[in-house]
């Protein structure tokens, strides 16, 4: 291979011409102002659409793209109007879409569009068994300000409630909240069309209320608001968020309530009326799934109750959710709709099939199930037979001829309660179903259950019945023996104890009646107090040959002192007619109650607990107990134990009396003359539920007795208020 040839050296370079003198500068061109692609004028997608509004996947325009983000990054699956249940697969890669409310997800997201027809409630639950899931909705998929919502709970299932006021597309937004490998999850998605709700026909306590279908049904509530209507068994704070509802029955029917679709703790309960003063008739926090309220099997008469769902919580956001309401009539076709069902010839009251009116079946018992009010048989030995003869029997389809606390009925002992004589219980799981008595205290057909203990001493006891949920919510009467007229008696709607101040010894019957709304089983409680003292034992305890009202050292009945007879014997043992009443000492004179009554003069104020007042405003809490010794013209008599408040006026005087606090249904009145039942200037018993209140006007100057009393023999604790004003010159007229 020959040498190559050598490379000839490089010729050398010329030297450069020299660069021509610049162009004198000129102004430059203003820049170009590059507007956003949702405001540029041009369909920049190429999807037809140029431009926001135009362009859906335009939110605003200022937006930098019109292709959508979410086309390009997520998966997409279409919903149907109705919703539907989907499964999908969270996590394991990067997320595109930022939630305002709850952070980015740590996930790739899951995008469901919905395309809604008519305004609806909808109503979205994330599920799955790690937790960790992220769900949110919003009106525009790209656009993070238009969200609606959204939950990450650090538990549980994530779950939304949306009420859409209009038709259009909402997307539901499902990701992961946490760094988490893939995992399965479950969407559910429940949509309800929403008609706009029909307002209550009357309801002071909360103008906004809802009127429920009669028949059922489940209604959506958006409650915006804290209207704080109803005190109900929620924590006892106020401005709780609440919805109210209007639900009217034209027949006794058994319904059942509950909460459905909230995040919310809730509370759910029944009252008798949206006005002042209403009866809670039932109220539940949890009794449903999770923290959802519900109550079941509510038997309620026909009339008008409000339904309140209120927060548990103190926070001021929406309270959503969905109120499912069951109906069950159960009457009218059977013991109460004025038909004769069975075709006997007799209808509701007068068939013997019908033990109750609540009893939904008029077909007549046979053989040994016949009643003892239709069996043609003189049951108890009276000398009367069936109904109506019988006056026992209240009606033919009652189950026994007894008398109410008699034999032929279910009768339940209290027994002791950890060993204590005094404390006694017992729990009834449901009234016999029949309607035996017809109470003072209580209207309407619920059946009885009984309960009986047995009174060694004189005694006083206070009887209470408690629901399944704790509430003070029967009626309850008792009788001493087989009496036909109770010796007490409280109404379901009083909510109080039945408090029987002085019982003689022997049995007492005391009867539990169904109330509308009341949940068995049913616990009574009797606390037992023996009024046995030394003034009334029987005993000569001080052995001066003189015993209980005969001694000189007894006061009063209850004095549990006789050993410590005055130095200066009392006024009606002296041996003197101190008041020249022609009658000298106990027992002649009707002034003095026993040997040891200090003065033979007429003195309430001697027998019973006093306070005096001469002040313009005045707060005395008093409690009644003992005997009952004066009577007023209201209030069942007022035939409770009292209390006296002596009111003194230096000038003619408007007096305005309240009683407030009270635990038990009081009375006032108010006496010129203390001993004087004809001196009585005004009398109350329910001024503002269960509690008096008296405005007496122009009272000339001068003492007045005002008496804390009790409606029939109620006693207990109670706030007297006391306001004097001078009245106006010509009481206050022009």
């Amino acid at each position: 291979v020959p040498d190559a040839a050598p490379v000839p050296d490089a010729a050398p370079a010329p030297d450069a011409a020299p660069a021509p003198d610049a162009a004198p500068a000129t102004d430059a061109a203003p820049p170009v102002e590059v507007q956003p692609a949702c405001a540029n004028g041009l369909d920049d997608d190429a999807d037809g659409r140029a431009d926001f509004p135009a362009d859906p996947q335009c939110g605003t325009a200022e937006g930098d793209a019109e292709a959508s983000v979410c086309a390009a990054l997520v998966t997409f699956a279409s919903l149907g109007p109705s919703g539907g249940l989907f499964d999908l697969s969270l996590g394991a890669s990067a997320g595109a879409l930022t939630s305002p409310g709850c952070g980015a997800g740590l996930g790739r997201e899951r995008v469901f569009a919905m395309d809604l027809p008519e305004p609806a409630r909808v109503y979205a639950r994330l599920r799955s068994a790690r937790g960790g899931a992220q769900l949110s909705a919003r009106l525009a998929c790209d656009d993070d300000a238009s969200e609606l919502s959204c939950a990450a709970p650090a538990f549980g299932d994530a779950e939304l409630t949306l009420n859409l006021a209009e038709a259009g597309r909402v997307y539901l937004v499902a990701e992961a909240s946490a760094f988490e490998p893939a995992f399965a999850a479950t969407l559910e998605v429940e949509v309800t069309p929403v008609a706009a709700p029909a307002p209550a026909a009357a309801c002071p306590l909360a103008p906004g209320a809802v009127r429920l279908p009669s028949g059922g049904g489940r209604v959506p509530f958006d409650s915006a608001s804290a209207v704080d209507a109803f005190s109900t068994c929620a924590p006892a704070h106020r401005g709780q968020v609440e919805q109210v509802f209007e639900l009217s029955l034209d027949a006794a029917s058994r319904v059942s309530l509950g909460v459905e679709q909230s995040a919310r703790d809730t509370v759910l309960a029944v009252f008798d009326r949206c006005a002042e003063a209403p009866a809670l008739i039932a109220c539940d926090d949890d009794a449903g799934p999770g923290t959802a309220a519900r109550l079941d099997d509510l038997v309620l008469d026909a009339g008008t109750y409000y339904v309140s769902v209120e927060a548990r919580d103190a926070e001021q956001t929406p309270l959503l959710g969905m109120l499912a309401l069951e109906v069950v009539r159960l009457v009218g076709a059977a013991c109460a709709n004025g038909a004769d069902d069975d075709a006997d010839g007799v209808t509701d009251a007068d068939d013997p099939g019908c033990a109750s009116a609540r009893d939904d079946d008029e077909v007549d018992p046979v053989g040994p199930a016949t009643p003892d009010c239709a069996n043609g048989l003189d049951d108890d030995g009276d000398g009367a037979t069936d109904w109506p003869e019988d006056a026992d029997c209240a009606r033919p389809g009652r189950s026994s001829e007894a008398s109410g606390c008699g034999p032929g009925l279910s009768v339940a002992a209290l027994h002791p309660v950890d060993g204590s004589p005094d404390e006694l219980a017992v729990t009834l799981d449901a009234p016999s179903g029949d309607d035996a008595l017809d109470l003072p205290c209580a209207a309407g057909p619920g059946g009885e259950a009984w309960v009986e203990l047995s009174l060694p001493t004189l005694s006083r006891v206070v009887v209470t019945a408690e629901d399944r949920f704790g509430r003070v919510a029967a009626a309850l009467a008792a009788f001493s023996g087989c009496a036909t007229d109770p010796v007490g008696c409280v109404g379901a709607e009083a909510a109080t104890p039945l408090i029987l101040p002085d019982l003689a010894v022997g049995p007492l019957f005391i009867a539990v009646e169904d109330a509308p709304g009341l949940a068995w089983p049913v616990t009574v409680r009797a606390r037992v107090e023996s009024l046995v003292r030394a003034c009334n034992n029987g005993l000569d305890d001080d052995g001066d040959a003189l015993i209980d009202v005969l001694d000189p050292g007894c006061a009063f009945g209850l004095d549990d002192d006789e050993l410590h007879d005055p130095a200066a014997l009392p006024e009606c043992s002296n041996g003197l007619d101190d008041d020249a009443d022609g009658a000298v000492d106990y027992p002649s004179d009707a002034q003095c109650r026993f040997a040891g009554t200090p003065t033979e003069a007429p003195s309430c104020e001697r027998d019973v607990p006093t306070s005096r007042v001469d002040a313009t405003e005045a707060r005395l809490t008093l409690r009644t107990s003992g005997p009952n010794l004066y009577e007023a013209s209201c209030g069942a008599g007022a035939r409770g134990p009292e209390q006296v408040v002596v009111l003194t006026l230096a000038e003619r005087s408007d007096v305005t009396l309240r009683v407030e606090n009270n635990d038990y249904d009081t009375v006032l009145f108010v006496r010129r003359a203390c001993d004087d039942a004809g001196s009585e200037v005004g009398c109350n018993d329910d001024f503002n539920g269960l509690a008096s209140g008296l405005d007496l006007q122009g009272l000339e100057a001068g003492d007045y007795f005002v008496f804390l009393d009790g409606y029939d023999r109620g006693a207990g604790g109670a706030d007297v208020v006391i306001r004097v004003a001078p009245t106006p010159p010509n009481g206050g007229r022009p």
